[in-house]
């Protein structure tokens, strides 16, 4: 985010160009990423790691927010990132990413070496959060559980875009999955 100018096009959000901007820049128009690699601060504690992300402002996600949405965050508050699971730092990923209080979130990968049991979990949240009004662009090679989670589709091929429209026309469109999605129906 912010780190590699597009070769050609524009990146727009609200009808301004964000392409070029640094990261930071971003963040604070509203875009929140959830990073393939998670990028935790490793020294640091789960709550100190929410607090870092943390907004100033009295309304959205805080603290108590996430430590509702992730209660098994809220009994490791005091643990070093590092000393976290693979699933319990993706946890850390996406409540850190909803204490900026973004618009729009960007999932990089969120199933990414991840046990099927945090997969199903990881995908309840999105759930939760979809069912909240949260917008969430999501890439990821899991296509099951992108394909529970998603309204709309776009198949990438070395990045031109070979096709799009709803998950439902997808599902029953046999061709596009077996010729992008190696899926046989």
């Amino acid at each position: 985010m912010g780190i590699q100018r597009p070769l050609k096009g524009s990146i727009r959000f609200h009808n301004e160009e964000i392409a070029g901007l640094p990261s930071w820049e971003i963040a604070r128009r509203g875009i929140g990423l959830v990073p393939e690699n998670r990028r935790l601060f490793a020294d640091l504690t789960v709550e100190e790691n929410l607090q870092v992300a943390s907004k100033a402002i009295q309304k959205g996600y805080n603290l108590e927010t996430a430590y509702a949405d992730f209660p098994e965050l809220k009994d490791l508050r005091q643990r070093q990132a590092r000393q976290l699971s693979g699933g319990q730092q993706q946890m850390l990923t996406i409540a850190r990413t909803l204490m900026g209080n973004p618009q729009i979130l960007l999932m990089d990968e969120p199933t990414e070496g991840l046990a099927p049991l945090v997969v199903k979990r990881t995908a309840e949240i999105v759930k939760r959060l979809i069912s909240r009004g949260y917008t969430l662009l999501i890439t990821d090679q899991n296509i099951i559980f992108t394909l529970e989670l998603a309204h709309q589709v776009y198949i990438l091929d070395t990045g031109v875009i070979k096709w799009k429209g709803e998950t439902a026309l997808l599902r029953s469109n046999s061709a596009i999955l077996e010729k992008y999605l190696s899926i046989s129906v």
